[in-house]
């Protein structure tokens, strides 16, 4: 049941000992002078064991979810499938995920071989729920997890009672439960109670599904959905629609006022005004027409103010950042230009999809390594592969002008290649000084007081990779390399300046090290 079941507290009136004497030594009792005084004595005994969250009593007796929450799942799902925005956010999330694509690599610190655990993984997830594609598996679950943060999968077992799947079900149907501490019990006790038609259907352990809020909090079992954040907002752009559709189909305000001739009764304006309507309403050629009216007649418009989105826009990119979404990426490009395009998608990558692709990370990691016991870890593509190999391209470019690293070994290190015939090619540093000629001892050696030399050289470039400086102007140590052989090692400002140091007829040596 828990190291917490077996943690025994203390009743009585008494005050344990140790207390009373951290008590004193802090002197918080009325013997001491204007002290801050004693603590009321705690109701449940002196346990050292706190509650997650103060709970409401009888917490587990409820009959639907989220009984002491502020908004219920009923509420929600009448928002989400009213407002077109939240549906349109949702949707392209979901989209943004299932369409990574993704890998089953060694699950941390497995070094063992995974040759063989990788097919079994990749037949486990090719229908998790021994049904639906992993794309539309994927779909169902996400769903549930960015609408109202109540994504449930529940362990399909076969008759030996081994883990075979995933079932995504609806997590809104979940009443999760309370411990005596607050937090969810552990097994065989229930944790779940599911809800059908208003009367629990049954109960469910932590062994039996994954219920893992995507934002938990401390003072509740449910997660936070992101239309919560808004709700004034979403419920104010509902209403500013819904404006706008009366003003197009049956709105109070009309078109114009027009005034009849004085003399005319009100009986007799209610005629003209059959008359009227009868002749104007739903021809539309009629509109086009000049019409004649009685003497003494005139028309008011009504003052109806012209429509204009930037109040919509608003609202729209209010719900757009509660879900992470970037406006741009939901085709409002109106303010986005080409640098500021960029900048917003690394946003809702970093604050948006890299978040939700860790989660359904971790839930899969669970599944394949805690409940099919396979060495593995599912992996989605980031899309970062490119531009990281860009950065590494460079970094190398640097570590090798500086002669840190051969380029032998770049080769072999980034691609797997080693040089023909075992030929390697040695290590060497550029220089911009074409006197005296420049030679690259080896870096790292400890053979003479030269190779130390260029020791200290090799430090100070790589001291200066690490300021952004570069490596090659600018004086470093000086001495005789091996064989009397002048070394000198370059560290400087500029990673240009090889270019141009070449260009002016500069010298670089080398030797191997």
């Amino acid at each position: 049941m828990g190291l917490r079941n077996l943690i025994a507290k203390r009743f009585g009136p008494d005050l344990p000992p140790e207390i009373q004497a951290g008590e004193d030594a802090a002197q918080m009792g009325p013997a001491h002078p204007f002290s801050p005084g004693e603590p009321v004595r705690p109701f449940d005994g002196y346990s050292r064991t706190p509650r997650a969250f103060d709970y409401q009593t009888s917490y587990n007796v409820a009959t639907r979810p989220r009984t002491h929450e502020r908004v219920s799942f009923d509420v929600l799902r009448g928002l989400i499938e009213a407002y077109d925005v939240a549906q349109v956010c949702i949707f392209h999330r979901i989209d943004s995920i299932r369409s990574l694509k993704w890998k089953l690599i060694a699950a941390d610190n497995y070094n063992g071989d995974v040759t063989d655990a990788i097919p079994l993984g990749m037949a486990a997830l090719r229908q998790p729920d021994r049904k639906h594609p992993f794309k539309s598996w994927l779909a169902q679950y996400l769903y549930d997890v960015l609408a109202y943060d109540a994504g449930a999968l529940y362990r399909m077992r076969n008759r030996g009672g081994k883990c075979v799947g995933l079932l995504p079900f609806d997590g809104t149907s979940l009443a999760p439960l309370l411990d005596y501490w607050g937090n969810s019990p552990d097994p065989p006790a229930e944790a779940y109670v599911q809800y059908a038609n208003g009367l629990p259907w049954g109960w469910l352990t932590r062994d039996d599904l994954i219920y893992e809020p995507f934002r938990p909090r401390t003072n509740s079992p449910y997660g936070h959905a992101p239309l919560e954040s808004i709700l004034l907002n979403a419920n104010t752009d509902l209403r500013f629609q819904a404006y706008f559709l009366e003003r197009f189909t049956k709105g109070n305000v009309p078109e114009a006022f027009a005034s009849a001739p004085e003399s005319w009764s009100p009986d007799q304006i209610e005629q003209f005004q059959s008359l009227w309507d009868s002749v104007m309403f739903g021809d539309q050629s009629q509109k086009h027409q000049i019409k004649w009216m009685p003497g003494g007649s005139s028309i008011a418009w009504s003052n109806e103010k012209d429509f204009t989105d930037a109040f919509s826009l608003f609202l729209m990119r209010k719900t757009a950042a509660a879900y992470h979404v970037v406006p741009a990426d939901l085709g409002f490009t109106e303010t986005v230009n080409r640098s500021s395009g960029e900048s917003q998608a690394d946003v809702q990558h970093r604050v948006g999809d890299l978040p939700l692709m860790e989660h359904v990370e971790g839930i899969l990691d669970r599944f394949l390594f805690d409940d099919l016991q396979l060495p593995l870890r599912m992996e989605f593509d980031r899309g970062e592969e490119q531009d990281d190999m860009y950065n590494v391209a460079q970094s190398d470019d640097v570590y090798i002008k500086c002669g840190v690293v051969g380029p032998s070994e770049i080769r072999e290190m980034r691609f797997g290649l080693t040089e023909p015939a075992g030929q390697q090619v040695p290590r060497f540093i550029y220089t911009r000084r074409a006197d005296p000629p420049v030679v690259a001892a080896g870096c790292g050696g400890a053979d003479g007081p030269g190779d130390r030399r260029a020791d200290a050289g090799c430090a100070a470039a790589a001291q200066g990779i690490r300021a952004g400086r570069g490596c090659d102007a600018g004086p470093g140590p000086e001495g005789p390399g091996p064989g009397g052989t002048p070394v000198r090692a370059e560290c400087g400002a500029g990673r240009t300046a090889t270019r141009v140091g070449a260009a002016r007829g500069g010298t670089s040596t080398r030797q191997q090290g």
